[in-house]
């Protein structure tokens, strides 16, 4: 049981206490106290005035700016606020949306299909999947195709693993290369030159659509997004290497006039990424396959340190806590490093043989999705001893795999687009 300091409120007790004190509510994007709930709180737990007033002030700012509270930050969503000898946890559900939930407990060493989706059902097709992220009882892939009226972004609803069924799609353009998902916004990497950035408004999940588009600043030609990732209002895009910077940081806190508040020349392209406070870590196609990213400051962005290793190719990036594992193209080298530091240290490796083109997972398994078609499930729990726990072939590339507890959700290039895996 994790605890804090003498007098504090556990997180269990917290969770204990929900029907009391806290709301999980989607419009809700923090927990809150009535006047009931913390007079039950003072009967539970020793509360002056003083604490009971400093805590409803800091959710009612909260409320107002979640980002704006100085607090313990746990993560991107998640604070410690303490006064004295208290502590209340509080987190920000509204941007909630968009970090996986993976919470692998059951048997993985055999795998099965249990439902699985096309995008277009006509008789002449070449769309493709390209990304995909689950949230509850909604699963959202972006596509892309060779014809440019063909829808790109889909919503499938997977309350029924069994039985998904695509409620809503709409067309962006000429296709989308990657996704992320916070609150009630869907923020998409657009193939197209005009407009690398979409930002979709998905609160209602039966008639999404687009707010805004944007246009990065600068001279080039053919320049599109590549990767994706959001995290306190600000969407970080990379792109293939180009005339001028692959990294560039843009503020959505107003999604109808989102702008660029800092950039980074890679001088390669960007695969992926992950913050973490005020760290980037960035996978790129060349010998520095990780590089790791100073970005308190926007506009002096520096890189700290990076990680090498068989002059090799960063492709992929997951984080659990401190741990991060990243996949390589060439060999199909899978790493798991201690980033506690901002210089990431090597834990133990494993060679898959073939490009990890996604990965997934938790302190325990890591999932990961690769070029030679299959799902591969390892064992991390001992990083210097990793082992495969089981495999699932497929027809196709697997090009993106997303999680939420004991279920796996996998985009494929290929028109029958989505599968969903869960142990047998």
């Amino acid at each position: 049981m994790e605890k804090y300091n003498k007098g504090s409120i556990t997180l269990e007790i917290l969770i204990a206490f929900s029907v009391l004190i806290i709301s999980f509510g989607a419009l809700i994007n923090l927990y809150y106290v009535t006047d009931k709930t913390m007079a039950d709180m003072k009967n539970s737990v020793e509360i002056d005035s003083e604490t009971e007033e400093f805590l409803e002030n800091t959710i009612v700012q909260g409320r107002i700016d979640f980002n704006s509270i100085i607090a313990n930050d746990i993560d991107d969503i998640t604070k410690d606020v303490n006064k004295d000898d208290f502590t209340i946890r509080v987190i920000d559900w509204r941007n909630a949306r968009g970090y996986k939930n993976c919470s692998f407990n059951d048997d993985w060493s055999n795998l099965k299909i249990v439902g699985e989706i096309t995008l277009d059902t006509s008789t002449t097709t070449d769309i493709v999947a390209t990304d995909v992220i689950n949230q509850g009882s909604y699963a959202y892939v972006t596509a892309d195709s060779a014809v440019q009226n063909k829808e790109d972004f889909f919503i499938v609803d997977v309350s029924n693993p069994q039985n998904p069924d695509i409620i809503s799609k709409i067309d962006t353009g000429p296709g989308l290369v990657a996704l992320a998902v916070a609150g009630d916004y869907a923020y998409v990497g657009n193939s197209s030159t005009n407009a690398q950035l979409q930002i979709i408004n998905i609160k209602d999940p039966y008639n999404p659509f687009i707010v805004s588009s944007y246009k990065l600043p600068g001279t080039y030609s053919g320049l599109y997004a590549n990767s994706i990732f959001y995290s306190k209002k600000k969407v970080y895009l990379g792109t293939p290497k180009s005339s001028i910077s692959e990294l560039h940081i843009i503020n959505v806190s107003d999604v109808y006039n989102p702008t660029e508040i800092g950039n980074w020349e890679a001088n390669t392209t960007i695969n992926a990424m992950n913050v973490k406070g005020n760290i980037l870590y960035e996978a790129s196609p060349n010998n520095e396959e990780l590089k790791v990213l100073d970005i308190s400051d926007f506009s002096n962005i520096t890189q700290v340190s990076g990680f090498s290793e068989a002059n090799n190719s960063g492709k992929s990036i997951y984080s659990v806590g401190t741990t991060t594992y990243l996949g390589h193209t060439t060999g199909g080298d899978f790493f798991v490093l201690d980033t506690s530091s901002t210089t990431p240290q090597k834990l133990g490796s494993y060679r898959i043989g073939s490009s990890i083109n996604d990965i997934v997972g938790d302190k325990n398994l890591a999932f990961l999705v690769t070029t030679n078609k299959k799902l591969q499930v390892l064992s991390v729990l001992n990083p210097a001893s990793i082992s495969l726990v089981s495999s699932l072939d497929f027809s196709s590339k697997a090009v993106a795999i997303d999680c939420d507890e004991d279920v796996v959700y996998i985009a494929f290039e290929d028109n029958n687009a989505l599968k969903i895996i869960t142990p047998q």
